[in-house]
């Protein structure tokens, strides 16, 4: 069928195609899947009072660089919200102002070797990680506002944790070396260190530590990409991971599904290959599952 693509999102912790044809609909992530891209429309926004996507009604033609025609930009009210650090608002409507009036959520992410810094919305707060491909993650704080969340955000990235981590790192780190009680450890110290260091302003907003560490994807991604052959005595520093393809920008993908770790897919073909799903957002594509 054809339909546009909106990204894959969670619901209750399982992954889902978001497809607009007429409506919006949703199909798992899982059996074999054949997606070609055709022409890029508007993406539509996220709309910050219902809590759901919604579609560009008119499918409005976009340049490859935009994924927001103008009139879904001022419908989603969260332009001016960009790379807030919770310090002068730019917001400039409703929307946006109660958003932020939600509470927030701040946590810490392993990706690789570096540790992320962001914040959520605390309603969506799991589902917002699961998309981001979060592997081992820790809520740490707890704000009234989100202006107060991108605050706490900011002062922490100053303490050295990344602010962003692009695609093209997260698609080249699908093996995660870090045990769970190391990824704790690790996560755990950096939460100790940040409670030393912040001011007490942004302290008292810390929680007791709220640790994920999702075993399965983890498993699964190591089980295809790590070399079978070294036991448990070699250190991480020693394992080798073996060379995979990968696809950061694919015009088509087809296959079995192995694994989806946020927007990222391992499929099986004629090879075993990664692809980076993020860059088919808005894009009308031939869909077919089975």
């Amino acid at each position: 069928m054809e339909a546009q693509f909106l990204g894959i999102k969670y619901k209750n912790e399982k992954p889902y195609f978001l497809l607009y044809k007429d409506k919006m609909f949703i199909v798992p992530v899982d059996g074999n899947i054949y997606i070609k891209k055709g022409e890029k429309r508007c993406a539509g926004y996220y709309d910050l009072e219902r809590h759901c996507y919604m579609p560009c009604t008119k499918l409005n033609k976009v340049d490859e660089k935009s994924s927001q025609c103008d009139e879904c930009r001022e419908k989603s009210g969260f332009y001016y919200c960009l790379g807030c650090h919770g310090m002068n608002c730019r917001a400039d409507n409703d929307k946006a102002l109660n958003f932020c009036r939600q509470e927030h959520a701040v946590y810490l992410a392993l990706f690789g070797d570096r540790i992320k810094v962001g914040t959520a919305a605390f309603y969506r707060k799991d589902a917002r990680l699961l998309e981001q491909g979060g592997l081992a993650y820790m809520f740490i704080a707890k704000a009234p506002t989100g202006k107060l969340a991108r605050l706490i955000e900011y002062m922490v990235s100053k303490e050295g944790m990344t602010l962003q981590v692009l695609s093209s790192y997260k698609i080249k780190n699908l093996v995660f070396l870090e045990s769970k009680e190391e990824a704790y450890n690790k996560l755990m110290d950096t939460y100790l260190m940040l409670k030393n260091n912040l001011d007490d302003s942004l302290i008292k907003y810390f929680i007791k530590p709220e640790f994920h560490y999702n075993e399965k994807v983890i498993e699964i991604n190591n089980n295809l990409f790590k070399d079978s052959a070294q036991g448990s005595l070699f250190s991480k520093d020693e394992v080798i991971v073996k060379d995979y393809s990968y696809d950061l920008n694919p015009s088509m993908l087809k296959g079995k599904i192995l694994n989806v770790t946020g927007q990222i897919l391992v499929i099986e073909d004629d090879k075993i290959e990664a692809f980076d799903t993020k860059k088919l957002n808005g894009y009308i594509v031939d869909f077919k599952r089975n």
